[in-house]
Protein backbone atom coordinates (compact mmCIF):
# COMPACT_ATOMS: atom_id res chain seq x y z
CA UNK A 1 0.00 0.00 0.00
CA UNK A 2 3.08 2.31 0.50
CA UNK A 3 3.76 2.31 -3.19
CA UNK A 4 0.41 2.58 -4.68
CA UNK A 5 -0.87 6.31 -5.36
CA UNK A 6 -3.13 7.18 -3.11
CA UNK A 7 -5.60 7.48 -6.05
CA UNK A 8 -6.14 3.96 -6.42
CA UNK A 9 -5.67 2.89 -2.65
CA UNK A 10 -9.71 2.43 -2.58
CA UNK A 11 -9.82 0.60 -5.26
CA UNK A 12 -8.09 -2.53 -3.44
CA UNK A 13 -10.37 -5.28 -2.17
CA UNK A 14 -9.52 -7.97 0.44
CA UNK A 15 -9.53 -11.10 -1.87
CA UNK A 16 -10.44 -13.66 1.31
CA UNK A 17 -14.26 -13.10 -0.04
CA UNK A 18 -13.59 -14.21 -3.51
CA UNK A 19 -11.29 -17.27 -2.80
CA UNK A 20 -13.63 -18.36 -0.06
CA UNK A 21 -16.43 -18.13 -3.07
CA UNK A 22 -13.74 -20.20 -5.02
CA UNK A 23 -13.69 -22.65 -2.93
CA UNK A 24 -17.61 -23.03 -2.32
CA UNK A 25 -18.35 -23.27 -6.21
CA UNK A 26 -19.01 -27.16 -7.18
CA UNK A 27 -19.23 -28.64 -10.68
CA UNK A 28 -22.35 -30.30 -11.39
CA UNK A 29 -20.62 -34.14 -11.09
CA UNK A 30 -19.49 -32.83 -8.04
CA UNK A 31 -22.66 -31.59 -6.88
CA UNK A 32 -24.35 -35.41 -7.99
CA UNK A 33 -21.23 -36.85 -6.40
CA UNK A 34 -21.81 -35.11 -3.22
CA UNK A 35 -25.69 -35.77 -3.17
CA UNK A 36 -24.48 -39.53 -3.35
CA UNK A 37 -22.03 -39.08 -0.15
CA UNK A 38 -25.18 -37.58 1.68
CA UNK A 39 -27.16 -40.22 1.24
CA UNK A 40 -24.19 -42.41 2.41
CA UNK A 41 -23.87 -40.50 5.70
CA UNK A 42 -27.47 -40.68 6.76
CA UNK A 43 -27.74 -44.30 5.74
CA UNK A 44 -25.13 -44.60 8.57
CA UNK A 45 -26.72 -42.66 11.15
CA UNK A 46 -29.69 -44.49 10.39
CA UNK A 47 -28.30 -47.53 10.73
CA UNK A 48 -26.29 -46.30 13.70
CA UNK A 49 -29.37 -45.19 15.55
CA UNK A 50 -31.18 -48.81 15.27
CA UNK A 51 -32.10 -51.44 17.93
CA UNK A 52 -29.65 -53.58 16.58
CA UNK A 53 -26.71 -51.07 17.28
CA UNK A 54 -28.32 -49.63 20.42
CA UNK A 55 -29.52 -51.62 23.25
CA UNK A 56 -31.27 -49.34 25.82
CA UNK A 57 -29.23 -49.75 29.33
CA UNK A 58 -26.28 -51.24 27.76
CA UNK A 59 -24.93 -49.45 25.22
CA UNK A 60 -22.90 -45.99 25.73
CA UNK A 61 -22.82 -42.74 23.26
CA UNK A 62 -18.93 -43.91 23.09
CA UNK A 63 -19.99 -47.38 21.45
CA UNK A 64 -22.78 -45.71 19.39
CA UNK A 65 -19.55 -43.62 17.78
CA UNK A 66 -16.90 -46.74 17.94
CA UNK A 67 -19.68 -47.93 15.91
CA UNK A 68 -20.14 -45.63 12.90
CA UNK A 69 -16.06 -45.37 12.85
CA UNK A 70 -16.01 -48.98 11.95
CA UNK A 71 -18.84 -48.72 9.55
CA UNK A 72 -16.68 -45.80 7.65
CA UNK A 73 -13.78 -48.25 8.16
CA UNK A 74 -15.52 -50.99 6.35
CA UNK A 75 -16.55 -48.58 3.69
CA UNK A 76 -13.07 -47.54 2.89
CA UNK A 77 -14.55 -44.24 3.60
CA UNK A 78 -12.98 -41.51 5.58
CA UNK A 79 -13.92 -39.48 8.53
CA UNK A 80 -13.84 -35.15 8.58
CA UNK A 81 -13.70 -34.69 12.17
CA UNK A 82 -14.10 -36.91 15.01
CA UNK A 83 -17.89 -37.81 15.50
CA UNK A 84 -20.11 -37.08 18.68
CA UNK A 85 -22.96 -38.48 20.22
CA UNK A 86 -24.62 -36.71 22.15
CA UNK A 87 -27.07 -37.69 24.80
CA UNK A 88 -30.15 -35.67 26.09
CA UNK A 89 -32.04 -36.81 29.11
CA UNK A 90 -34.52 -35.40 31.47
CA UNK A 91 -33.77 -33.83 34.54
CA UNK A 92 -29.95 -33.66 33.31
CA UNK A 93 -27.75 -30.65 32.54
CA UNK A 94 -25.90 -32.73 30.04
CA UNK A 95 -24.66 -36.11 29.89
CA UNK A 96 -21.33 -36.89 28.91
CA UNK A 97 -19.29 -39.48 26.72
CA UNK A 98 -19.19 -43.23 27.91
CA UNK A 99 -23.03 -42.95 29.07
CA UNK A 100 -25.27 -45.65 28.70
CA UNK A 101 -28.18 -44.93 26.62
CA UNK A 102 -31.44 -45.36 28.65
CA UNK A 103 -34.97 -45.48 27.20
CA UNK A 104 -36.04 -41.90 26.56
CA UNK A 105 -33.03 -40.28 26.02
CA UNK A 106 -32.63 -38.38 22.68
CA UNK A 107 -29.84 -38.94 21.00
CA UNK A 108 -27.76 -36.23 19.00
CA UNK A 109 -24.95 -36.76 16.39
CA UNK A 110 -22.70 -35.11 14.66
CA UNK A 111 -20.65 -36.61 11.98
CA UNK A 112 -18.93 -36.58 8.50
CA UNK A 113 -17.25 -37.74 5.78
CA UNK A 114 -14.56 -36.86 3.40
CA UNK A 115 -14.92 -38.58 -0.34
CA UNK A 116 -13.95 -37.35 -3.70
CA UNK A 117 -12.49 -34.20 -1.96
CA UNK A 118 -15.60 -33.51 -0.80
CA UNK A 119 -16.63 -33.41 2.86
CA UNK A 120 -19.98 -33.69 4.65
CA UNK A 121 -21.21 -32.13 8.07
CA UNK A 122 -24.37 -33.62 9.13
Amino acid sequence: MKNIDPVYKDRIKSAERLVMGWLEKRTKDEMAAYTGIMQIAHGIIAEAFLSRVIHPGVTTNTDVVWWMRQRVNDLGLLAWFPYEVSIFREGCEKVGDNEVILPGDILHCDFGLTYLGLATDT
